[in-house]
């Protein structure tokens, strides 16, 4: 692969033109020609038990939208703007692939709080069902006549 031609100040002259006048195959190109940032990010996530292509096709997402959002007239490189879009896009994914449904912190939060007394629950529960009778009144609380 071929590097991306470069201006005096480091910066690609198509992020440019793709920015005026919108043009898909200039947006494509870059695309291409960066998507070596796009593998390089999906390799810091290759650990997490997901196959290599897969991630690569999220970071991809991810890089598109940095082309898209990337502005040159601000004073900052293309990979510095794209590596956090493209990381983003990346731990979006691992965050929705959890959960089935969308649920927010708050209530994963909760979740996790409540998880111990379900857990005493069940094996006291475990434990009544055990008892040869059926307990007359709740053997943690104490008899009153």
């Amino acid at each position: 692969m071929a590097a991306p031609p470069r201006m005096q100040d480091g910066l690609d002259p198509r992020f440019a033109r793709f920015r005026a006048t919108g043009d898909m195959r200039v947006r494509n190109a870059l695309v291409e020609d960066y998507s070596w940032l796009a593998s390089f990010c999906a390799s810091r996530f290759a650990r997490r038990g997901e196959p290599r292509d897969d991630l690569v096709q999220v970071a991809l997402l991810g890089l598109v939208n940095a082309v898209n959002r990337f502005d040159p007239d601000r004073d900052l490189s293309f990979s510095t703007f794209a590596v956090p879009t493209i990381d983003g896009e990346l731990r979006r994914y691992f965050r929705d692939k959890t959960w089935t449904v969308h649920v927010t912190r708050r209530v994963k939060d909760a979740a996790r709080r409540v998880a111990p007394a379900v857990d005493d629950l069940t094996a006291l529960w475990a434990a009544l069902r055990r008892l040869p009778r059926s307990p007359s009144t709740p053997p943690w609380r104490p008899r009153t006549c």
